[in-house]
């Protein structure tokens, strides 16, 4: 992810000053990045399977019985935002101003709640645990 990052800040200033693409060079440098990022995992992901002989695929079917909701509600949040952003873009005027006042303020909203995460992750890991073992009491305590 650090690379894609790096990627794509170096990417926008190379598109946006340096061709004739202006602001459209912002969502080439960000498709261009998360496309290289995708190769590099690929590749990562290659190299770690040829140390295994199969796939499992017992565990992958447990993981996706238990994750498609929030795949469902991944795939409807971005489909929602990609229709803010056509909503947003059709605008008559100083629509490139207010993408990008948008686009920062998402951003900042992201630094403001992104630094809680690590302090969340442990108590949902000792919840779904508790709850995976059945243990109510000790799930519910989890959370406190």
């Amino acid at each position: 992810m650090t690379l894609v990052c790096l990627l794509n800040i170096a990417l926008n200033f190379i598109y946006v000053f340096k061709t004739s693409l202006g602001f459209k060079g912002i969502a080439l440098a960000t498709v261009s990045s998360v496309f290289i990022g995708s190769l590099v995992n690929l590749i990562w992901v290659k190299r770690l399977m040829r140390s295994t002989n199969s796939f499992a695929w017992d565990p992958m079917k447990r993981v996706l019985r238990i994750g498609w909701p929030i795949g469902v509600l991944q795939t409807l949040w971005q489909l929602a935002s990609m229709v803010l952003f056509l909503i947003l873009s059709a605008l008559p005027e100083k629509r490139v101003e207010t993408l990008a006042a948008l686009t920062a303020g998402l951003r900042i909203e992201s630094v403001i709640y992104l630094p809680a995460l690590p302090l969340i992750w442990p108590m949902l890991w000792s919840s779904g645990i508790s709850w995976g073992r059945r243990k109510k009491k000790r799930h519910s305590e989890a959370g406190w």
